[in-house]
């Protein structure tokens, strides 16, 4: 079974600020729960859980997607060439050992490479996971620039992410990540902001995701990096709701964990509005599982994310 995720999120803009004023009352009186043991509460009932994991499922595809194109990226930048084709197993990402990778990028300006790299999973494979991957996902470079502020030299650079005809577990995966990554005095910064982003079950029935996030990185190596999110998300569930989630205590995500296949957070919080009903999502204290506690109506239970 597909593994769910961290939630991939987006900023607010000033047209939606009533629509989380009420999200921050509520957070404000929030006393924060670490998850622990199942026995410290009782269990989200069924509408509960089918809240929570809808939202989750939605976003668990897209930042699956997200996490792959980083370690690709990384690799692409590295190697570099034209028309060069590697096996995704050259990769240490399990999810791409059944991948086919096209690197065709200019690296003559190494801060703002041009060019493309192809994420190739063909007609149908199996990611090593459980997970039955198809199509492609096209990650297009389109330069850089450098910026002063302050005295301060930093640079940018800007990437598309793209699917084509991307399925995971016969779930068509749609959208555009518009991505700009942000490098100043050491710290990486990526800014992405995802377009017209759905997901379409077999039955026909589909979610929407429209998001921008940051993700703040602190690096050690290509294996072992920690990433704080940050950040909001609108869209519809499978089942035809809006809903609403924004960020309030930044999720951590660690990449010792995503590597093992768990790719939810470690620790954070966030708040989620699903038509009238609110929940706050703390996923604990720094473990690498999948337990989260939900507070909604004053009541905090616990759930398990498939």
């Amino acid at each position: 079974m597909f593994l769910h995720c961290l939630c991939l999120t987006i900023f607010i803009d000033m047209r939606k600020l009533n629509i989380f004023a009420s999200m921050a009352m509520l957070v404000g009186a929030f006393v924060w729960v670490a998850c622990s043991s199942e026995d410290s509460f009782e269990r989200a009932n069924e509408e509960e859980v089918q809240d929570v994991n809808t939202e989750s499922e939605i976003a668990a595809y897209f930042n699956d997607a997200f996490d792959m194109g980083q370690a690709v990226d990384a690799q692409g930048r590295q190697q570099g060439g034209a028309n060069m084709r590697i096996a995704g197993s050259e990769i240490d990402d399990l999810r791409l050992n059944c991948a086919s990778l096209t690197i065709d990028l200019d690296i003559s300006e190494s801060f703002s490479p041009v060019g493309d790299i192809w994420i190739d999973f063909g007609d149908g494979c199996d990611d090593g996971q459980g997970n039955i991957r198809k199509g492609k996902i096209q990650i297009e470079y389109k330069g850089g620039e450098f910026r002063l502020e302050d005295d301060n030299m930093g640079m940018e650079m800007y990437t598309s992410m793209i699917f084509h005809g991307y399925e995971v577990n016969d779930l068509k995966i749609e959208g555009r990540y518009d991505q700009t990554m942000i490098i100043d005095e050491g710290q990486v910064d990526l800014l992405s902001e995802l377009i017209g982003g759905k997901v379409t079950w077999p039955d026909g029935t589909y979610a929407t995701r429209e998001s921008d996030l940051t993700v703040n990185m602190v690096l050690t190596n290509s294996t072992d990096f920690k990433s704080t999110l940050t950040g909001s998300a609108l869209g519809m569930t499978q089942e035809g709701e809006p809903y609403a989630m924004v960020i309030t205590e930044g999720l951590q995500v660690d990449r010792n964990c995503t590597m093992k296949g768990n790719l939810y957070p470690t620790s954070g919080i966030k708040t989620l509005v699903v038509g009238e009903k609110e929940y706050i999502i703390n996923y604990g204290n720094g473990q690498c599982n999948n337990e989260i506690t939900i507070t909604t109506n004053g009541q905090t239970k616990v759930h398990t994310l498939k």
